[in-house]
């Protein structure tokens, strides 16, 4: 094992990180994607090996989860934006104000 297989899921955490700290700083942009895009690579390189040690399969879960979250805010921050969706919750309060005023 290389020392660049040793620390890729060091690496994929750190690059997981500052994907998520990009993507809250700047929304998403070419340079939160990059991160993500290299977090993503690491994690293949440091699973390819099998069998991980008990801090590098902590580094690889953490490393996920936050790419998890970067999924997650993407999608929200995006929704936030998209005049339809804005449409489509305003009508389910709308719905839900009506209901409950009437039930």
């Amino acid at each position: 094992m290389t020392g660049s297989e040793r620390c890729a899921s060091a690496s994929a955490l750190l690059h997981a990180m500052l994907a998520y700290s990009s993507l809250h700083h700047h929304g998403l942009s070419e340079t939160s994607l990059k991160f993500k895009v290299q977090a993503l690579h690491l994690l293949s390189t440091s699973a390819e090996d099998g069998e991980l040690s008990l801090v590098n399969a902590s580094q690889h879960v953490a490393a996920s989860m936050l790419l998890g979250s970067f999924e997650e805010t993407d999608a929200t921050l995006s929704s936030q934006n998209d005049p339809a969706t804005v449409n489509i919750q305003t009508r389910m309060l709308s719905t839900r104000t009506d209901l409950e005023l009437s039930g």
